[in-house]
C-alpha cells in the first residue's frame, strides 16, 4: 500500500533528521567546550570613507594606531610611549574581514542556544 510506505519513509526521515541534530549538537558541545566557556576577540574597523576623505583633503597619511598582526594578535601604537604594544585574544578580525566572516565564527554560539545551551556575545564599539 502506497500510503503505508510513505508514512514509513516519513518516520524513517523523522528519525534520520533527528539522530543528525543530535550529533550536531554534540559536535557543538565538543567546539564549545574546545575553545573555553569565555572567549575575549576584536574586530578593528576599516578606515570610513569620512577618515579617507579627510586624509585626502588635508594631503595627509591616515595614522593607524590598531593593527591585526595575526588572527589572534592586536597591535596598538601608545602615544605615551611611543611604541607598539601587543595583546592577545582568541579571535581577531582585521579591517579587510567581512560581517559573514564575524558571523561565521560565533555561529556554534548563537546556534548552542537553539539547542538549550547558554551564551552571550557582548559587542562593544562603533555600529
Amino acid at each position: 500500500d502506497a500510503s503505508t510506505l510513505e508514512k514509513s519513509e516519513v518516520q524513517t526521515l523523522t528519525a534520520n533528521s533527528l539522530h543528525l541534530r543530535e550529533r550536531n549538537a554534540q559536535l557543538l558541545n565538543r567546539i564549545l567546550l574546545l575553545q573555553g566557556n569565555i572567549q575575549v576577540c576584536c574586530r578593528i574597523r576599516p578606515v570610513t570613507r569620512k577618515e579617507m576623505k579627510k586624509s585626502r583633503d588635508e594631503g595627509k597619511q591616515i595614522k593607524v594606531s590598531v593593527e591585526a598582526l595575526s588572527d589572534t594578535e592586536v597591535g596598538c601604537f601608545s602615544s605615551r610611549s611611543k611604541s607598539w604594544k601587543s595583546f592577545a585574544f582568541d579571535k581577531v578580525w582585521g579591517p579587510d574581514q567581512r560581517q559573514e566572516d564575524v558571523f561565521q565564527d560565533v555561529e556554534p554560539m548563537a546556534a548552542s542556544v537553539v539547542d538549550g545551551f547558554n551564551a552571550c556575545i557582548f559587542a562593544y564599539g562603533q555600529t
